[in-house]
């Protein structure tokens, strides 16, 4: 394909709704551009390129491997763009436009929501998205994200890490269960008890001093999602491995105590991520600044909780 020119930055944004929707005609109707502008912009993409960027079905366009190559460049420098215009328009003045957040935990609720909520107040002017993925390699397919929440060392990528927090796991029971149930004080007691269980988990890792040990418990009770072992301990049900932070307004409440407190996992690390692209973004940096502030202090901003009400073994959340 020959080479006519050059390509002006519209063309890109162009490619990228194009790619998005599927087809010349729905860019258009997102654009409010009329399909011959839409078409002709990205011919003369192509054109300059020298390679076609889709594959035209009858139906609908799809990326070729080139096409599929250009689209991460073209989201990055269409990023880059808006973020280097957002700084200079706005520096000194309220932030603005959207934020899109994803979260690689399953304690997105607990963990992320209050830190949006006070972010949300203290910037009236964005907009905010929050995706929660079930894996953090789940982010390249999400190029649209600003900004990883994830738990634990962070994977193999270009993305740049920033360590924002840390956190332990200890062992936790309802109240009402440690009252009906001698509690145990040793780890080989655990035998004795009823346990709960994350679904096809690693084993429990708990640590006293400098002695570390590694425990499968023969569980009744197993979930795939940590709301559902924390409301299984507040019922009463049995011992759970659980995150501190997620059970601090809890125990606070009496709802739940902490079982062996002098067992407890080694710390787990929280990070945020973003592409190299973002590193200069002023969203991003105020978010995840914020976190640091915030997160240390997250039960005093968090509404959100699993509380005992009523009849002794009745959960309810708030």
């Amino acid at each position: 394909m020959k080479n006519t020119g050059g390509y002006e930055l519209k063309d890109l944004a162009c490619f990228v709704l194009v790619a998005r929707e599927g087809s010349i005609s729905a860019a258009s109707r997102q654009s409010g551009q009329p399909k011959a502008t839409v078409s002709y912009q990205i011919r003369r993409l192509e054109d300059a390129l020298g390679v076609d960027l889709f594959v035209r079905l009858p139906r609908r366009l799809e990326l070729t491997d080139s096409g599929e190559r250009f689209l991460s460049h073209a989201r990055s420098i269409l990023a880059a763009v808006e973020d280097a215009g957002e700084d200079i328009r706005h520096s000194g003045e309220q932030l603005e436009g959207r934020l899109s957040i994803g979260v690689a935990t399953e304690f997105g609720t607990s963990l992320v929501g209050p830190i949006i909520q006070e972010f949300a107040h203290s910037h009236a002017a964005l907009e905010f998205e929050v995706q929660i993925l079930s894996q953090s390699h789940h982010y390249f397919n999400h190029p649209d994200i600003d900004c990883l929440i994830h738990v634990g060392n962070p994977p193999d990528s270009q993305l740049i890490s920033r360590k924002i927090w840390d956190f332990r796991f200890s062992l936790y029971a309802g109240t009402e269960y440690l009252k009906a149930n001698n509690p145990p004080s040793t780890l080989e007691h655990l035998k004795d008890h009823q346990c709960i269980q994350y679904l096809h988990a690693q084993p429990w890792q708990l640590r006293k001093g400098s002695k570390d040990i590694s425990l499968s418990p023969v569980s009744r009770m197993h979930s795939s999602d940590f709301w559902m072992i924390k409301y299984f301990a507040v019922a009463n049900l049995g011992i759970a491995y659980l995150p501190d932070f997620f059970v601090e307004t809890e125990c606070r409440m009496n709802a739940v105590a902490r079982v062996l407190p002098e067992w407890t996992s080694d710390p787990v690390p929280v990070f945020a991520l973003y592409p190299k692209h973002r590193h200069g973004s002023r969203k991003v940096n105020a978010f995840i600044d914020l976190w640091s502030q915030k997160i240390d202090h997250i039960e005093e901003i968090t509404p959100y909780t699993l509380i005992q009400t009523g009849t002794p073994g009745e959960a309810s959340k708030t």
